[in-house]
């Protein structure tokens, strides 16, 4: 009787092939100390005598007595997604190997990708569905061992966020509110200036959460960009910035008035002072807005009234209010009264007197 073991089409016979094995008379083979290099297929001879020599093979695999596999686990994380790569190693290429998602056999998605004869399971990219626990379970005809299940809790890159922006004027008091709309969660939230770290002060208020900002009384050196920043173990993301112009309201006026005479014609001028920029300038006369005319008009910025050749009609009271978008004032009323000369017998000279009072009363807005 000849055995000889057939190995990628070359025939292994003699001392060598037979170190650890032995043949016996019913045509039998014995391997001692068997690994998984005496797997593979054998072909057997037998000799008569005056007879044909009859062959045969026989094949057979060798399997290791299963161990129990524990699951390496590895992340990476670039360009705003999350790769994950969970490995059950085991020292036996031919055992099969079967995943489990939360107890049951996982159903391979559209992100999965078995590899190394299914010793290692991808997901690309990880979703927060794919939390949960994992195990792999590992078997050949010997027997079957599962892992213990690890956690896998996937935390995915945030997506960036957006500002609301609103503002309010009540009673000369502007309120800003700036909410940072993000559609993660779980996330910290930071508010930036003007590029950098918004310093808190006692005029703003932040949301439990810091979602929300809330800015009371605004002054106009609140004004500038503004963004949100929100974040997560894996990623950050910032807002697009969002501008935030604030016009203080308006201070009260006051009026300024002088007169010149030329020719005997007397003209008053009188000026709405203000200590805002920007402002729009109205003019009352006895709580009305001064009819203009060929001897009263308006210097170019409505900041002087002028009135020529003034008569007794243009005698009253005169305001004049300034305004922004957000407020507006009103200066104390001031009293011009004309007197003719047949009240006063005035010289030639000065034929029309000009009385100036200041009255204070609450007749503004």
């Amino acid at each position: 009787m000849i055995f000889s073991r057939i190995k990628e089409g070359t025939s292994i016979h003699g001392p060598a092939f037979q170190h650890n094995m032995e043949v016996f008379s019913n045509w039998s083979l014995l391997i001692k100390n068997v690994n998984k290099d005496d797997a593979g297929r054998y072909k057997f001879v037998a000799n008569y005598f005056r007879r044909r020599p009859e062959e045969g093979y026989v094949e057979f695999q060798v399997y290791y007595p299963v161990t129990k596999p524990s699951i390496q686990v590895n992340k990476t994380i670039g360009k705003d997604l999350v790769s994950v790569f969970l490995k059950c190693p085991t020292k036996d290429i031919d055992n099969s190997i079967h995943w489990f998602f939360k107890g049951q056999s996982l159903n391979i998605t559209n992100r999965m990708r078995l590899t190394q004869k299914n010793r290692t399971l991808e997901i690309i990219p990880a979703k927060r569905e794919d939390s949960g626990d994992y195990h792999c379970g590992v078997s050949n005809p010997l027997g079957s061992k599962r892992s213990d299940p690890i956690q896998l809790d996937i935390i995915e890159p945030v997506i960036k966020p957006s500002i609301q922006f609103t503002n309010t004027t009540v009673k000369d008091l502007t309120s800003v509110i700036l909410k940072c709309l993000s559609n993660d969660t779980g996330i910290s939230i930071h508010w930036l200036f003007k590029g950098h770290s918004l310093r808190i002060t006692n005029r703003m208020k932040l949301s439990p959460n810091n979602s929300t900002l809330k800015i009371v009384p605004a002054r106009s050196s609140h004004s500038g960009d503004y963004q949100c920043e929100v974040s997560n173990p894996v990623s950050f993301k910032r807002s697009d910035p969002i501008q935030v112009d604030i016009i203080d309201p308006v201070t009260p006026p006051s009026i300024q008035v002088t007169n010149t005479t030329v020719k005997n014609m007397i003209s008053v001028f009188l000026t709405c002072l203000s200590n805002d920029t920007g402002v729009s300038i109205h003019w009352i006369f006895k709580g009305q807005s001064v009819n203009l005319t060929d001897r009263i008009h308006l210097s170019h910025n409505n900041s002087t009234l002028q009135i020529d050749s003034v008569r007794i009609e243009d005698s009253g009271y005169y305001q004049c209010e300034v305004s922004n978008p957000v407020s507006s004032k009103r200066s104390d009323p001031i009293q011009l009264d004309i007197i003719q000369e047949d009240k006063l017998k005035l010289s030639e000279d000065n034929r029309t007197l000009i009385l100036l009072s200041v009255v204070r009363t609450d007749t503004g807005p």
